[in-house]
């Protein structure tokens, strides 16, 4: 056996692989979203509410990180005046 068809099967192992995770994580989704659809509208809100603040600090963080490296000051609009 070639190197090369080695290098082509342990690609196509991992690339089944990766598949497999794709499936597992497509399942756990499914089951969430089974659980979410449950939820009376105010535990929704919630939890809507819950995931929009985690995006936004996870935004202002890498804002902030960016504009460090780049020596620019962008005052936090819930600290007050910056």
């Amino acid at each position: 056996m070639k190197k090369s068809d080695k290098k082509t099967i342990d690609g196509i192992i991992k690339e089944i692989g990766l598949i497999n995770d794709k499936m597992k994580s497509l399942d756990r989704a499914s089951k969430v979203n089974f659980v979410y659809e449950q939820m009376d509208d105010e535990a929704k809100e919630a939890i809507n509410s819950l995931i929009t603040h985690l995006q936004m600090a996870r935004v202002r963080k890498s804002q902030s990180l960016l504009m460090d490296q780049e020596g620019v000051h962008i005052p936090d609009p819930e600290a007050g005046i910056g």
